[in-house]
């Protein structure tokens, strides 16, 4: 039955179909499938754009929550863009394992979500046959993931509760971007008058970026990450789900945040490698730090000081 349905015009429904029929999948049918949507994406992407946006203008767009005026077109098209080169890096992960049942259902989303995003630009591609929303879990399965993590580290054997978890991703990238920016700070916690500080995570960020010149990056911008921090706001606190190719974007670009490996100096090797500052610097960038507390805080706030910062440390 689906062989009788032309493939013009219907590549979004004709992967849709592939990945929801019954049974085991057939990777090969459902992999040709998503590549013939991602082939739609390539040439729908030329078509609305003259010249491929530069990769931190799609992002500025892509972890936006509130899209308004004038840019909204621009929001559109990067979102186009985003999910054609996260499609590109799925199908290479799917090309050599076999579908799970999560990642299954990451690939339905996919498709499922970008819905607005194509109709958008093309009107002619059939998406007449979703009609509902992906966009949600069963509220249960969120408690029940809770106390299994908690108990056991890991879900339960449910696969809903496996798909809650995958969906549940934003969570985690927020958690991980707060303690690597502090620990790459060297800030254990701050105290105002011997007690804990509730400190905003924006407090950081401006810390960072008031200290910015004592820093080398490797590959990433210290002001995506704040976006992406920011991104997962709505995704915690709004009870949504997040769009899966603006997750794995995340994914991706966070991959240079927590690089381990050789730094500039070819000899050295660390798991904190992604950023790197000079050991003479670490004094004035101490006080530094300590200043913008004070500046922000008051003069009562004191940094109680992790043993070592989460960056790579070299010599002159």
């Amino acid at each position: 039955m689906v062989k009788s349905i032309p493939e013009k015009n219907n590549e979004a429904y004709l992967a849709y179909q592939a990945l929801k029929s019954n049974g085991d999948l057939d990777n090969l049918a459902v992999i040709r499938s998503i590549e013939d949507f991602c082939q739609y994406l390539v040439s729908l992407s030329k078509s609305i754009y003259k010249r491929t946006p530069k990769p931190k203008r799609i992002h500025q767009f892509i972890f936006n929550t509130a899209p308004c005026g004038r840019g909204i077109d621009d929001y559109y098209r990067a979102n186009v863009f985003a999910a054609k080169d996260s499609l590109i890096r799925l199908i290479a992960i799917v090309q050599q394992q076999a579908i799970s049942s999560v990642l299954k259902r990451v690939l339905i989303d996919f498709i499922c979500d970008l819905k607005p995003f194509v109709v958008f630009f093309d009107k002619e591609q059939n998406y007449n046959w979703l009609v509902g929303s992906t966009n949600t879990h069963t509220s249960n399965f969120y408690y029940s993931l809770a106390r299994n993590v908690f108990y056991h580290g890991k879900p339960g054997g449910n696969q809903e509760e496996q798909q809650t978890l995958s969906s549940a991703t934003p969570f985690i990238i927020r958690q991980s971007i707060e303690y690597k920016i502090k620990r790459i700070l060297g800030i254990d916690f701050i105290a105002i008058s011997g007690r804990p500080h509730q400190t905003a995570a924006k407090l950081y960020f401006k810390f960072l970026r008031r200290n910015s010149a004592y820093f080398n990056a490797r590959g990433f911008d210290f002001e995506i990450i704040e976006l992406i921090y920011n991104w997962t706001h709505l995704f915690i606190h709004g009870g949504y789900r997040a769009a899966p190719w603006v997750t794995e974007s995340a994914l991706h670009y966070l991959n240079e945040f927590f690089y381990s490996g050789a730094t500039s100096d070819a000899s050295r090797l660390t798991k904190f490698a992604s950023v790197e500052i000079m050991a003479s610097d670490l004094p004035a960038l101490k006080q530094q730090i300590q200043a913008v507390v004070a500046e922000c805080l008051g003069s009562e706030a004191q940094i109680v000081w992790l043993s070592r910062l989460e960056v790579a440390i070299l010599k002159d």
